[in-house]
């Protein structure tokens, strides 16, 4: 079995772009010479995470060869495993059922991670990109005012609801967060745009799956993701999908009831 080379903080980004901060309950990871994929749901069925970008985590995959690694649990078994790993890059050795990560002087030291078989994966893996003829009635830009704005205001407020509504009403787009279950909850709205082409709805979703998605564009900012909102009438709910300029992300998240 030959050596490869594991970009170990790298290998940590992908596992939460991945996952889109564990909103999936496993991660499904393709790699090849060129490439990182994943095209994954979670277990609800409303997240749909669709990734490809350039492999710069394991280096020394030869040309045409394809590994694929399943591993669920990530915050309680592999992150702390990659945690107390001191080198930026170390040496692994791949096998069918596991990787093993070589560190220390003399590389004595030995972590192994077992991959999940993929049966445990495969009824959630995409086998087709979803949802690409979609409408939208509303994109914008998600800009480093709006994470520190308006949307750090509703993630506070709105962290004892889990609820943030997108609701157009008389003409404009709001975001909101309150319980519109309960007559006497307090709540906190914020206008987005005026938006004369649609008729007056209300959204829920869950507040934590936008957070934790918020957190992936807050921290790679520069690669300027589009927040885009759609109602899907025979579903009877919405769905955000937010994407990164050059579309190696992208990240669907679907309505709640409200």
């Amino acid at each position: 079995m030959s050596i490869r080379t594991l970009n170990v903080e790298k290998f940590k980004t992908v596992l939460k772009k991945f996952t889109c901060n564990n909103l999936t309950e496993f991660a499904s990871l393709n790699f090849t010479d060129g490439n990182i994929q994943t095209s994954i749901r979670n277990m609800n069925g409303d997240v749909i995470i669709i990734n490809k970008w350039p492999n710069d985590v394991i280096l020394g995959i030869n040309p045409n060869e394809e590994l694929t690694m399943n591993f669920t649990g990530i915050p309680v078994r592999i992150i702390p495993t990659l945690n107390a790993i001191d080198e930026d890059e170390t040496p692994i050795e791949i096998f069918d059922d596991k990787i093993w990560i070589l560190s220390g002087q003399g590389n004595k030291r030995k972590a192994y991670l077992l991959f999940d078989d993929e049966s445990v994966v495969e009824n959630f893996i995409i086998r087709r990109e979803p949802l690409d003829a979609i409408e939208y009635f509303h994109s914008m830009l998600i800009t480093e005012e709006f994470l520190k704005g308006d949307f750090d205001k509703i993630k506070k407020i709105g962290a004892r609801f889990n609820k943030v509504y997108l609701t157009v009403d008389n003409g404009i787009l709001y975001i909101e967060t309150t319980d519109k279950t309960n007559l006497f909850a307090d709540g906190f709205i914020i206008p987005i745009t005026e938006i004369s082409d649609v008729q007056d709805m209300t959204i829920c979703y869950d507040l934590s799956h936008i957070t934790a998605l918020m957190q992936i564009v807050e921290d790679d900012i520069d690669k300027r993701f589009t927040m885009n909102f759609a109602w899907l009438p025979e579903q009877d709910r919405g769905m955000i999908y937010t994407n990164s300029e050059d579309l190696s992300e992208r990240y669907f998240l679907f309505s709640r009831e409200i």
